[in-house]
């Protein structure tokens, strides 16, 4: 008789990477955070929120190779509320991921796209669902003014 042994957790490892195998449909996509800029030796922080409209990717994991891609794009709209005002933005045609690899451990993904990497967190897995956060912090300068932004994405998508 041949006996092998293994934990829950490296059973339940195994059968989380194997339930994200295939290709994922993008249902809803949203951001929220913060951007931190000075004006006149002021600091001020300003909510920002986002929410995805025409949304209409697909997120595909392969094995051996480990590879990802996406196809298709999405809209996302963005309030920013500083100073009793909110300014709002739509950015059309935005890609999620583009291509590249991955590996998995524990809940958290690692995406490696041209050299640059990226960590998602699994927040559900099941064989019909998918949902990933991630955060991002990001220093811009427009029109002259250098901000902070940092947020918090969250995209869900059914199995296809």
């Amino acid at each position: 008789m041949l006996w092998s042994c293994s934990s829950d957790s490296e059973n339940n490892t195994e059968q989380d990477t194997n339930a994200l195998i295939g290709t994922w449909v993008a249902q809803d996509i949203t951001n929220t955070g913060t951007a931190t800029f000075d004006i006149l030796g002021e600091t001020i922080t300003a909510p920002i929120e986002g929410q995805g409209y025409d949304v209409d990717f697909t997120l595909s994991f392969s094995e051996n190779p480990d590879n990802y891609t996406t196809e298709g794009s999405f809209g996302l709209e963005i309030s920013v509320t500083y100073l009793f005002q909110t300014m709002t933005e739509r950015i059309d045609n935005q890609e999620f991921l583009g291509n590249g690899t991955w590996s998995k451990q524990g809940n958290t993904i690692t995406i490696v796209e041209n050299g640059e990497t990226t960590i998602l967190t699994i927040k559900e897995l099941t064989s019909t669902r998918l949902i990933l956060t991630g955060h991002e912090t990001e220093d811009i300068t427009e029109d002259g003014i250098t901000y902070t932004s940092e947020f918090d994405l969250e995209a869900s998508f059914i199995k296809q």
